[in-house]
């Protein structure tokens, strides 16, 4: 739509030509979630009315809208632990297809202002945070069951189109840079200089692999997620944008698939009935994850798988370099999830032995492990806070241990440290920290990688379709309420022509003066608050004149008709139109009222003399 800016004459001014961009008229649907109990629901119905404009240029004849609320059946109630199946109960661990209805802003760092960079995966705080938001205050779920480590919720792992998860990338995976990542693929745990030299000569540079997920069959992606610019809002004045608060964020995009699981210790059977509970609450509609849930953000469906994924498989030994100096018995360790050492109150990065199950003639290996860290400071939502920042080892990091002796681990040691693994390491387990694997041949036997075409890396939602009479039943509507309006202005020309005089008449008995167009501009609003509603206007009318001094005015009767009884007269006349005519013909006739009181009242302050300029006669 093209427009211009007018002059005070009301001509169009140079230069000043502009377009806009609108959305012709449809019918959209969207959710809209809130806590399980409370009359939120009933209350939204009732604002839902007050919405009659959407969008810019509302004050022009755009954005025009009407919003209906209707409200989902309950969903059914659980019982027991049929949500938990029998495998899963025995092993301690289900897995969790989470499916994202709408983008989902998981950032990296909890900063209010700035860029967004999102992670690429779902942490398992988000699934804690869910869960606690909806048992915390309920008895038996307190810090014991959500804060102690016993239940730990795993990171969500994305998914691919045809369902299989997608691991974080190990980090000792390399490529030659000429080649990309569907090249020569260089394992960094068994890498030599020789090799490095013959690279070099051949003018090869090895590059290493840090984003991006792989599965199991050797395919590569990344998720692209949309950037969103935001601004923040200025509550002091009246919700209008802050001036120098602009930042952007990163989402993962709706239709998206993950797979997260949560682990707990299957022989305490008081802990498997919590956690059948938090499955219930995951699994019923209205969860929302990350940031901006208030908003049009974090909409997601989760539902239980019945049969676990395949996970990598462990290679009873780990690899080494045939060069002088690599160890040649060494346990490698690759990490799925982020791993946060134990440091007592400060921060921590260089791996112990003890803390992976190893006796301590186990010693950390820097030059055969491959570690990033990153630092963050999470926003805790319950104590409305940012809590202290944390210093982790990020997932995909291959950590490498090695005997001083150079000995091959003991079968008693192995068990040692599969046991250690299961519960998990370090800090922060209930938030899925700490997911270890020992000697995983996805990460130590390397394969060359194949990419997925766009259309292959996520499922996305498709949108629903649209109906073809949307046009049509627009301009239908149109046409109604044009012909409605026409009629309606010419009955309330009429209806202000009779009702003057009686104004006239009612304002000099009382004494009334100018204050009787307060009294009809109060009519017009009370018609265009009814919205249509002839029997609510009827109401509001005999509530507004029924009170106060307004009686006087609108039930006065010496010598000629009350103006009460000519709104009464004009209201059953309109009524036979139907509701819509009859309170435009009221507001319509209310308006004319006022705007001709208001030309008399103009012409009459026109004609009075200024009294505080003297007069003087002169004589010809």
């Amino acid at each position: 739509m093209s427009s211009t800016a007018l002059n005070n004459d009301g001509v169009a001014q140079a230069q000043t030509l502009r377009t806009v961009e609108v959305c012709p008229p449809l019918t959209l649907t969207a959710q809209v979630s809130g806590p399980d109990e409370g009359t939120w629901a009933a209350t939204l119905q009732q604002c839902a009315p007050l919405i009659r404009a959407l969008g810019s240029h509302r004050h022009r004849g755009l954005g025009r809208c009407q919003v209906i609320v209707t409200e989902d059946p309950p969903a059914p109630a659980h019982t027991g632990n049929s949500s938990l199946p029998p495998t899963a109960a025995a092993a301690g661990c289900i897995w969790l297809d989470i499916e994202l209805r709408s983008d989902v802003i998981v950032s990296l760092s909890a900063a209010t202002t700035g860029g967004h960079d999102s992670l690429d995966y779902l942490p398992g705080s988000v699934l804690l945070g869910a869960a606690a938001g909806r048992l915390f205050q309920q008895p038996g779920f307190g810090p014991e069951v959500f804060l102690s480590g016993k239940v730990r919720f795993g990171d969500g792992l994305p998914l691919t189109k045809a369902g299989a998860p997608g691991w974080p990338v190990p980090l000792n995976r390399h490529f030659i840079k000429q080649q990309g990542i569907e090249g020569e693929a260089i394992n960094g745990l068994t890498d030599t200089k020789p090799d490095a030299d013959a690279r070099t000569q051949r003018k090869e540079q090895a590059q290493q692999l840090r984003t991006g997920h792989a599965t199991l069959d050797g395919t590569h992606f990344e998720l692209e997620g949309d950037y969103l610019l935001k601004t923040a809002l200025d509550r002091e004045k009246f919700g209008r944008a802050r001036d120098r608060q602009l930042f952007e964020y990163e989402t993962l995009p709706a239709g998206t698939k993950f797979r997260a699981a949560i682990r707990w210790k299957p022989t305490d059977p008081m802990l498997t009935e919590k956690v059948a509970e938090i499955i219930r609450a995951l699994t019923a509609p209205g969860i929302a994850l990350g940031r901006s849930r208030s908003a049009q953000f974090g909409r997601v469906s989760i539902t239980v798988v019945p049969r676990a994924p395949a996970e990598p498989s462990s290679l009873p030994a780990g690899v080494a370099a045939n060069e002088p100096g690599a160890p040649k018995h060494s346990l490698h360790f690759y990490l799925v999830s982020d791993l946060a050492l134990p440091a007592w109150g400060g921060a921590r990065l260089q791996p112990a032995a003890a803390e992976f199950g190893l006796a301590p003639e186990w010693q950390f290996r820097p030059d055969r492990s491959f570690l990033r860290t990153r630092r963050y400071s999470p926003w805790n939502d319950f104590h409305n806070s940012r809590l202290t920042e944390r210093q982790v080892i990020t997932r995909g990091s291959v950590v490498t241990f090695a005997r001083a002796d150079d000995q091959p681990a003991l079968e008693a040691e192995m068990k040692a440290v599969l046991v250690k693994l299961a519960d998990g390491i370090g800090e922060r387990r209930e938030e899925g920290l700490g997911w270890v694997m020992l000697n995983p041949d996805f990460a130590l036997v390397l394969t060359p990688l194949h990419k997925l075409s766009r259309d292959d890396r996520v499922q996305r939602a498709q949108p629903p379709p649209s109906s073809a009479t949307l046009l049509t039943d627009w301009i239908a509507r149109r046409q109604t309420d044009r012909a409605v309006q026409t009629e309606a202005l010419n009955q309330g020309r009429a209806w202000a022509n009779k009702w003057l005089p009686f104004h006239e008449k009612a304002a000099n008995a009382e004494r009334l003066g100018r204050s009787g167009r307060s009294q009809w501009n109060e009519v017009r609003q009370l018609a265009v608050r009814s919205r249509g509603d002839a029997a609510k206007l009827r109401q509001l009318l005999t509530e507004h004149c029924d009170r106060g001094l307004r009686k006087k005015y609108w039930r006065h009767g010496d010598g000629h008709p009350q103006l009460w009884k000519e709104l009464q007269a004009a209201l059953d006349t309109a009524q036979a139109r139907g509701s819509q005519f009859t309170c435009a013909a009221i507001a319509l006739a209310a308006e004319t009222v006022v705007r001709r009181l208001q030309a008399n009242d103009d012409r009459h302050t026109g004609e009075r003399p200024n009294r505080n300029v003297p007069t003087t006669e002169t004589q010809p």
